[in-house]
């Protein structure tokens, strides 16, 4: 019985959190990508 609980609790807990996460990854990747796009413009960054 605490078993199920436990598994039920742990699933309940990622699937919550998956609204919360995958957002963040997104911009993650997203900002990444973009910094990548704009790597050209290094040499002229002000000290």
């Amino acid at each position: 019985m605490l078993d199920k609980k436990l598994l039920t609790g742990m699933f309940a807990a990622v699937g919550a959190s998956l609204c919360c996460i995958t957002p963040v990854l997104a911009v993650l990747a997203g900002s990444t990508g973009m910094a990548s796009t704009f790597s050209w413009m290094e040499p002229f960054r002000p000290f």
